[in-house]
């Protein structure tokens, strides 16, 4: 089965913020980013894209997103710069990371859902045949709530998409084991995405 990580960002809820605000030299300019390219930059939008990052802001949140091939110091280091702006633009806001993996089978491999869904029987059920599975998970770990999905894609038989969204109701305290924890964690996301994918579609006794 071919894995593609095809999304990673982080989004900070924030209010009431002027987009302008956000001080794009200030926070690029220390990470060796590159020359940037203002795509938008409106009193309520501003978008600016790198080579391997985009960032957005709004007046309701900042999002930071990273492209494929972005190296794990690199995004280690924005997601910390990205941190401490938002510290000071919306402090003590929620926070979430998202990824997303696209899986394609290939010859001899089973509906990556098979051993946790019935998806023939319940579509049989239904009077319907040929069918693919997929679910929704949530969970809680000690310090943030998961939401954890595999989808099939209706296009394409052989296409599925692995993703979760990671929500703190809070960004990790400055200068706290916790804030290095998560910076650690999302740096290696690709690593771990695939790990829990590999972990959960393996399934459990029934």
């Amino acid at each position: 089965m071919e894995r593609t990580l095809i999304l990673r960002n982080v989004v900070c809820q924030a209010a009431d913020v002027t987009p302008t605000a956000f001080r794009i030299a200030d926070f690029a300019e220390p990470l060796d980013f590159g020359a940037g390219e203002d795509k938008i930059r409106m009193d309520d939008l501003s978008v600016t894209e790198w080579e391997k990052a985009r960032l957005q802001v709004l007046p309701d949140r900042l999002q930071l997103g990273f492209l494929p091939g972005a190296d794990s110091g690199l995004t280690r280091l924005a997601v910390a710069a990205f941190f401490e702006r938002a510290d000071e633009l919306a402090p003590g806001r929620a926070v979430g990371f998202n990824a997303a993996l696209g899986l394609t089978l290939e010859e001899g491999d089973a509906d990556p859902s098979a051993n946790l869904v019935d998806a023939q029987t319940l579509a049989g059920s239904l009077g319907g045949d040929r069918a693919r599975g997929g679910f929704t998970l949530v969970f809680h770990d000690e310090v943030s709530r998961w939401w954890v999905e595999l989808s099939p894609q209706p296009e394409d038989d052989r296409a599925w998409t692995f993703d979760f969204n990671r929500h703190f109701s809070a960004i990790p305290e400055a200068g706290t084991d916790d804030r290095e924890k998560v910076l650690d964690w999302f740096s290696d996301v690709e690593a771990s995405t695939v790990s829990m994918f590999e972990t959960i579609s393996m399934g459990t006794d029934r």
